[in-house]
């Protein structure tokens, strides 16, 4: 049944209607545990023209103002070794037109243009969330996968099968001979849209049905992005938990953040274990005791699901279960939940979650209380400045109305030490 005639008054409700910044939470959080369970904090305004902010982390207490003689402690008084990350502000854009002759045709019906709204805006949030919550997983390089094999037709074979969550039809991709982190490196002349994409082999196809110019398949292949991701001095991304923390230790001349972690590796960047080869709770059970033995308490596990299912077959029927619940945003914000595995850990229970963006091999144990997204307004939210009551803006060379969402932050730890990453 017709509910009435659309106007720009009930478009513009209708949208308000569709995406109150709460349903875009939920949205944008509900499939992607890390990003959904890390601490959100709308705090990096104000702060210097080039967007960083500096966060402070200890990574020695001042030992040398003690002694058991009061003139030994006060002559060797220190400050300590406060050091602080200067991590900058990243921002990441979609954006989604919907056709004017859509919107004509549903003109009679509000309830039909905003099935049209909602279907067409889910399906691009959801495409800017699985690219936050891959990114968290990265290393601030932008790189979606790296190039096994390329067939002159244009098929790509992954190195690492399970990076093709990374990759969707339509992308747009283009090829460098680094990961965008570290000494700059070359990228590619080419480019090419992606046309088809098959999950199970873990290969997709390029729409051009050659090789681009100049890329190169492994050993080692080139490494792969979404275009815009890698400019000429690195990625323009998120930093995520693999840059935080690194499975091989920093040594002198790292500069993370303005940081140089190899004075103190474990506090600064986590602890490390390569489990490769071990029942996989034993290489769990190890990396608790090397974060422990450090000062933290480790509460939460993220796997990729082949290692979690791993995981789960080898406690053979002695895993418990719980749903994790987190609330990801403020007091009226969504609540999203996760079903999680137990384990003990040499800190007490841990809870362990799949997450399909965490790297197959690769598992982070971390203390969550640690952990802060720092961002601007909403994470995403809605750019609306100079648009229409709905949201929307006439697109001056087509006939169709585009819609843009925007999250503006980074990641940070306070506390890298109290964390530590495995190898599976």
């Amino acid at each position: 049944m017709a509910i009435g005639p659309v106007t720009q008054t009930n478009f513009a409700a209708a949208m308000k209607k569709i995406y109150p910044q709460k349903r875009v939470e939920l949205i944008f959080y509900k499939n992607h545990p890390f990003l959904a369970k890390v601490r959100k904090r709308e705090d990096f305004y104000g702060f210097d023209a080039g967007g960083t902010m500096a966060i402070a982390v200890s990574s020695s207490p001042p030992a040398g103002g003690r002694s058991a003689t009061f003139t030994d402690a006060q002559d060797n008084i220190s400050s300590g070794s406060d050091q602080r990350f200067n991590i900058t502000r990243q921002s990441d854009y979609q954006l989604w037109r919907l056709n004017n002759e859509v919107i004509e045709a549903s003109s009679r019906d509000v309830g039909a243009i905003m099935k049209v709204l909602k279907f067409k805006g889910d399906g691009a949030l959801m495409n800017l969330s699985r690219n936050l919550s891959g990114n968290l997983y990265g290393n601030g390089g932008g790189a979606r996968g790296q190039i096994s094999a390329i067939t002159a037709g244009g098929l790509v074979t992954l190195t690492n099968a399970s990076d093709i969550v990374h990759f969707e039809v339509n992308m747009m991709i283009n090829a460098a001979n680094w990961d965008g982190t570290g000494v700059a490196g070359v990228i590619r002349a080419g480019a090419d849209t992606i046309s088809a994409v098959d999950r199970n082999a873990g290969t997709f196809q390029l729409a051009g049905g050659a090789v681009p110019a100049g890329w190169i398949a492994g050993p080692p292949g080139d490494f792969l992005f979404q275009e815009g991701d890698l400019l000429a001095a690195g990625g323009t991304v998120v930093t995520g938990l693999s840059g935080w923390l690194p499975t091989v230790a920093p040594v002198a001349g790292d500069a993370f953040f303005g940081l140089d972690r190899s004075i103190d590796p474990t506090r600064l960047a986590g602890s490390r274990f390569n489990g490769i080869g071990l029942p996989i709770e034993e290489a769990l059970k190890r990396i608790s005791t090397l974060i422990v033995r450090n000062g933290g308490r480790p509460d939460t596990v993220f796997l990729n699901p082949i290692d979690y299912e791993r995981l789960e077959l080898s406690l053979e029927g002695r895993a418990r279960f719980e749903t994790m619940t987190t609330q990801v945003g403020g007091k009226r914000s969504a609540t999203v939940g996760f079903d999680s595995m137990i384990i003990t850990t040499t800190a007490g229970k841990a809870n362990v979650v799949a997450d399909v963006d965490c790297p197959q091999g690769t598992g982070y144990m971390l203390q969550m209380d640690t952990w802060e997204m720092h961002h601007l307004k909403g994470l995403p939210h809605m750019l609306t400045r100079g648009a229409g009551e709905g949201g929307g803006r006439m697109v001056q060379n087509a006939d169709s109305v585009e819609f843009r969402a925007v999250y503006r932050g980074n990641l940070a730890c306070t506390a890298p030490g109290y964390n530590g990453v495995v190898q599976l």
